[in-house]
């Protein structure tokens, strides 16, 4: 996974949608974004207020012991 984008760009493209400057497509296209991360960075900000990125997961850790591969 790669790291999230800024959070200015986010601001400015969730800025761009709020005040009505076009749809989340000409708004998506405009910033070179994906839609779906548009409406979730929408959908995050009308919750929270903010479009600051959740945390990294942790991911899944292998139950094989190391030690036992050696």
């Amino acid at each position: 996974m790669s790291d999230p984008l800024p959070i200015e760009l986010r601001e400015r493209a969730v800025r761009a949608y709020e005040n009505d400057e076009g749809s989340y497509a000409v708004i998506a296209e405009r910033f070179q974004i994906s839609v779906r991360s548009l409406i979730r960075w929408v959908a995050r900000f009308r919750e929270t207020g903010s479009v600051t990125p959740y945390p990294k997961g942790g991911g899944n850790f292998s139950k094989v012991d190391i030690e036992a591969m050696n």
